[in-house]
Formats: structure tokens, C-alpha cells, sequence
């Protein structure tokens, strides 16, 4: 049995309404499906974990450098330094990674969000385990690439 199969959508549907409605709630910003590769080797990655009694998940956004501090200005309203962006970047992925939570304990698994883990270098895939269930969703936001991963695993009973 796969979580998927408990989803009202497929989880790459969860993942997709979840940044869908962040961006446009949070940042004004309406991000559309798109193949644009992540060409920068100068990207800012943020993961959050979601860890329950019978799942645990891994939740992971990536854009270039650009684009997180145009995301921090529209924020903050304003000028930003190296730590809002920090900031702001982690807040993105809390927040996506909060909707990817609420749509899996909607069917009955339930978990907790960890502290966003903030990095900076080049692309991150992350990498599938046995008895896991993946999705990948690439965006391009005012020319921007954008790449969420979730990884979804049912824990042994």
C-alpha cells in the first residue's frame, strides 16, 4: 500500500497545489509547470522533514540565488541582507512543506514539521529509497527555476 493511494490527488498534485498556493499567497507570484533546468551552480536549497508514527518525509526547494532575494524583498517589503534571505528561503519550504503535511494527515498520516534546513551550493536530487514514493515538480517563476522534491515513506507497523 502507498500513500499515494490515500491521497485525494497523486502526491506530485499535492506538491504542485502546495507551492502553487504559497508563492501566489506569499509572494504575489504565480510559478508555472516548466522543464527550465536548474542551470546555476549557485542555488539555495531548503529541505524540511515531516516525521509521524507511520511515515516520514523529505521536502526540498531550490531556486538561484536571483530569485531568493527577489522573493526575500517581496516578503520583507523591502531591501534584504544574506540572513533574511536565509530566512525567508527556510520560511518558503516551512510553509510548503506545511501544506504537503496538512493534504497527508487530511488521510490519516499525521506528522510533525522539523526546523528548515538552509544550504547554498549546486542542485540537490534527492535520492529515492526502497519503499518510497518521489515526485519532482520543476517551475519557472519571472524566469526563474524552481525544483521541489518530496520523498514519502511508510514506516514499518
Amino acid at each position: 500500500m502507498t500513500i499515494s493511494n490515500h491521497l485525494s490527488n497523486e502526491l506530485s498534485q499535492t506538491a504542485a497545489n502546495a507551492i502553487s498556493e504559497v508563492f501566489s499567497t506569499q509572494l504575489k507570484l504565480y510559478p508555472e509547470e516548466s522543464s527550465l533546468a536548474m542551470e546555476s551552480s549557485a542555488l539555495h536549497h531548503s529541505s524540511v522533514t515531516i516525521i509521524g508514527e507511520r511515515m516520514e518525509a523529505s521536502v526540498l526547494l531550490q531556486f538561484s540565488e536571483v530569485f531568493a532575494a527577489r522573493a526575500t524583498e517581496l516578503m520583507i517589503g523591502g531591501e534584504c541582507e544574506e540572513d533574511d534571505i536565509k530566512d525567508v528561503t527556510g520560511e518558503l519550504c516551512n510553509m510548503v512543506a506545511g501544506r504537503v503535511k496538512a493534504g497527508l494527515a487530511a488521510v490519516g498520516f499525521v506528522g510533525t514539521l522539523a526546523t528548515p534546513i538552509v544550504t547554498s551550493g549546486p542542485f540537490i536530487k534527492l535520492r529515492k529509497m526502497a519503499g518510497s514514493e518521489f515526485c519532482e515538480n520543476n517551475w519557472s517563476c519571472e524566469g526563474h527555476a524552481i525544483n521541489l522534491q518530496v520523498l514519502l515513506r511508510i514506516l514499518p507497523s
